[in-house]
């Protein structure tokens, strides 16, 4: 029997401050606890016909109160299969980085899903993110911060 999984277009901003870190939420799949959380940038889904660079500044937006004013082009891209709240789904995600200072993120914009998966937050140095039994989304994470280091975002 096959599959099938829904399309999902992402977009997600990595987050550099001036110390060098990345901003990371820590979640899980409410309705799969046991799969264990994992780390991950800002970000989610499109919503109508919006671009990858509309959705990842309304995602950050809601999801840390910032808003996004400079942003690079895309830097990287993936695709992946999931099954998150029972649902399987393909999702396809474009990343940018936003060099920011260093604040506090809030949840005032968040669904109720986010609430009741995101477990928590914390800036990452590339080095801990390398060092760390976490999982840690994208697999690369550290060496594109560590590419985008110090770089305008253009």
């Amino acid at each position: 029997m096959k599959i099938v999984r829904r399309l999902r277009h992402a977009a997600r901003i990595i987050l550099i401050d001036e110390e060098g870190r990345t901003l990371l939420f820590r979640g899980v799949d409410p309705q799969n606890p046991s799969a264990g959380p994992w780390w991950f940038t800002p970000g989610g889904g499109r919503e109508g016909d919006e671009t990858d660079e509309q959705a990842a500044r309304r995602e950050v937006y809601e999801e840390t109160g910032l808003q996004v004013a400079e942003m690079s082009a895309p830097v990287y891209a993936r695709e992946f299969d999931i099954v998150f709240g029972g649902e399987p789904i393909h999702q396809v995600e474009t990343y940018f980085v936003a060099h920011v200072g260093t604040f506090e993120p809030h949840s005032a914009g968040w669904t109720d899903l986010e609430r009741s998966s995101i477990l928590g937050h914390r800036w990452w140095k590339p080095e801990e993110i390398e060092s760390s039994d976490e999982m840690i989304y994208p697999g690369n994470l550290a060496d594109l911060v560590r590419q985008h280091l110090g770089s305008p975002s253009e």
